[in-house]
């Protein structure tokens, strides 16, 4: 029974316990609720318009003075005041007038120039008789200076005269003798020859050697290639005929000649310059892979004139009979192929003979019907 009881209680006490949970679970949520409620609710208060103040109270005892706070913040600068009006200028006062300009005086008067003494008249020359100089006499008191008299008019500049007349040329002197040339000087001896210098060496080709693939010819080397003589512009590893070779003898046309073929076969490629036989006659390609003969790339050599009949020789022997052949084949049957429209020809001796297309004659009986 005690068993059954702790069990019980223990049970109970966990349901309370989690009856508990829920219900602070509940609170916890209510609350979150009814404070954003109440934080609307005061925002809508706050964001609202101001209401009428009340009346002010009375006023109450002052209460003891409060320790001195921290400064606060600087407040915002306040707004700058329109300019206030210009007044009115003063009144500008009047201009004094100019005294007027005194006259110039007169200029005094010029004093009278002295009569000039009479020249006495020269005497006779005679005996210079130098007598005792005199006693140096005492300088006299300088005048006092004259006032300056005014500047007369200019008079008018005289006529130009008449140009004088050319004076004679004199006459040209006479031209001197011309001197005489000297002798010619005696002419040198001849000096003796000199001793003759050895001979040099011959002057040789290089020797001309095959070109080779892969294998460097140097500047100057001479090699031969395909019938053709090249010598080396520079040091070079091309093949001779490009812009490092200069050709010294070119073998036929353009360092080609002639090849001949043989008669002429369909299966058989041919390059420029080749020749074969035809039907009696011989012709030259014109370019490589010239095409079938006869035609526009082959060129035909000249043929000599055909000669006069020959005489009609004797009549040989007869010849062995000969064996029977086999006997002709006749078409005898027909092979239909109805995928490929077509017929192919069953021959006497079990062969199959040529295949006979109809598959055009089907199209184009089709198309005359639809018409």
């Amino acid at each position: 029974m005690r068993r059954q009881f702790r069990r019980e209680l223990a049970l109970l006490t966990a349901q309370s316990e989690a009856i508990v949970a829920k219900l602070q679970a509940r609170v916890v949520e209510l609350e979150s609720a009814l404070n954003g409620k109440i934080d609307a609710r005061l925002a809508q208060i706050r964001d609202g318009s101001p209401g009428v103040p009340g009346e002010r109270g009375l006023t109450g005892e002052p209460g003891p003075r409060g320790e001195k706070g921290d400064p606060g913040p600087a407040g915002a600068d306040g707004l700058t005041g329109e300019p206030g009006p210009v007044g009115p200028s003063g009144v500008t006062g009047e201009r004094g007038a100019i005294g007027q300009t005194g006259e110039p005086g007169p200029p005094g008067p010029r004093g009278e120039r002295g009569e000039s003494g009479l020249r006495g008249e020269q005497g006779e020359p005679g005996l210079s008789i130098k007598g005792d100089q005199g006693e140096h006499g005492e300088r006299g008191d300088i005048g006092p200076r004259g006032e300056q008299g005014p500047i007369g008019p200019s008079g008018k500049q005289g006529e130009r005269g008449e140009q004088g007349l050319r004076g004679f040329e004199g006459a040209q002197g006479e031209r001197g003798e011309r001197g005489e040339q000297g002798e010619r000087g005696l002419q040198g001896e001849r000096g003796p020859q000199g001793e003759r210098g050895e001979q040099g060496p011959v002057a040789l080709m290089p020797i001309v050697k095959t070109w080779q693939q892969d294998e460097i010819a140097y500047r100057g080397e001479l090699v031969s290639h395909n019938g053709s003589c090249f010598q080396a512009i520079k040091d070079t590893a091309q093949i001779p005929g490009g812009k490092d070779w200069q050709i010294v003898a070119a073998a036929g046309i353009n360092g080609r000649s002639l090849r001949i073929r043989g008669t002429y076969s369909e299966r058989e490629a041919y390059d420029a310059l080749d020749v074969v036989v035809s039907d009696r006659a011989w012709f030259v390609a014109k370019r490589d892979r010239p095409g079938t003969l006869p035609g526009p790339d082959w060129q035909i050599g000249p043929s000599g004139k055909k000669g006069d009949k020959g005489l009609l020789g004797e009549r040989g022997p007869q010849g062995a009979t000969g064996q029977d052949g086999a006997a002709a084949r006749e078409w005898v049957a027909v092979k239909v192929d109805r995928q490929n429209y077509s017929l192919t020809a069953i021959m006497s001796d079990g062969s199959e003979g040529p295949e006979i297309p109809l598959r055009e004659l089907f199209d184009q009986f089709i198309s005359d019907r639809g018409e």
